[in-house]
C-alpha cells in the first residue's frame, strides 16, 4: 500500500491446508501455553522475520489479564547452522565464497540451545551460494564453484548434513521445528530483476 498498490483483497487471504481446519492464531492462548518458556528462531533473516512476526501477533494482547507472563523469544544468526567462514581454497578472504565445516556446530546456537525450550530452524537460502565443504577437517567437495580436482556436491546434501549436525547433539532437550523452504512469491523476474508481487487473486 505504501508504494501504491490499489487493491486490499490480499489482506483477507488465508492459507488453507488440504483436509485441515486451521484455526486463527490465538495470541492469548499462545502466551498461556508458552508461560515461563523460551524460544529461539535459528537461521538467517527469514528466521528473524518469523520472530518479529510472532511478536507482532502477540503485541495485540492485553497483558493485564495474565499478570506477569514470562516468555522469552530471540533470534540467533546462523545461516548455515554449522561452523563457517568466508574464504577461498587458499585461505584468502573473498566475498561470497564460504567454507563450511559440515560436522561442526556453529557456536552461535550451540552455546545457547541447552537453555531453550523451543527451537525453530530455518537455514536454506545461503546454501545456494558457492561453498567449499569440509568434514573431519578434510575438504570433501564444493558447490557452485568450478574447482579442479574437487568433487561437486549438491547444496541439498550440504544443507541436510548441516541439519543432521544440529539434531545429532544429545546435550539438550529442546523441542525443535524445521521450517521448510517456501516458494518465491515474485513473478516476472526475481525481486532485484524486475519481479513484482502484484497478484490480485491467489494461486488455485
Amino acid at each position: 500500500m505504501k508504494f501504491g498498490r490499489p487493491d486490499t483483497e490480499f489482506m483477507k487471504w488465508r492459507w488453507k491446508p488440504d483436509e485441515c481446519q486451521l484455526p486463527l492464531f490465538d495470541a492469548a492462548q499462545f502466551l498461556e501455553i508458552a508461560r515461563g518458556k523460551s524460544m529461539a528462531f535459528v537461521g538467517d533473516s527469514v528466521a528473524r522475520n518469523q520472530m518479529e512476526s510472532l511478536l507482532c501477533l502477540l503485541a495485540h494482547v492485553s497483558l493485564g489479564i495474565f499478570g506477569c507472563v514470562t516468555f522469552i523469544a530471540t533470534s540467533i544468526w546462523s545461516p548455515f547452522l554449522v561452523k563457517s567462514r568466508v574464504a577461498d581454497i587458499n585461505g584468502n578472504s573473498r566475498n561470497g565464497i564460504f567454507t563450511l565445516y559440515l560436522d561442526e556446530a556453529d557456536e552461535e546456537w550451540s552455546k545457547e540451545i541447552e537453555k531453550l525450550d523451543y527451537v525453530i530452524v530455518w537455514a536454506v537460502q545461503w546454501f545456494f551460494g558457492p561453498m567449499l565443504l569440509y568434514q573431519n577437517d578434510r575438504l570433501v567437495g564444493c558447490y557452485n564453484r568450478n574447482q579442479n580436482n574437487i568433487t561437486s556436491i549438491s547444496m541439498y546434501h550440504a544443507n541436510r548434513t548441516a541439519f543432521e549436525t544440529l539434531v545429532s547433539r544429545n546435550n539438550y532437550t529442546s523441542t525443535m521445528f524445521l521450517r521448510t523452504f517456501s516458494a518465491a512469491h515474485y513473478e516476472n523476474g526475481e525481486w532485484d530483476k524486475g519481479g513484482n508481487c502484484g497478484r490480485t487473486r491467489p494461486f488455485t
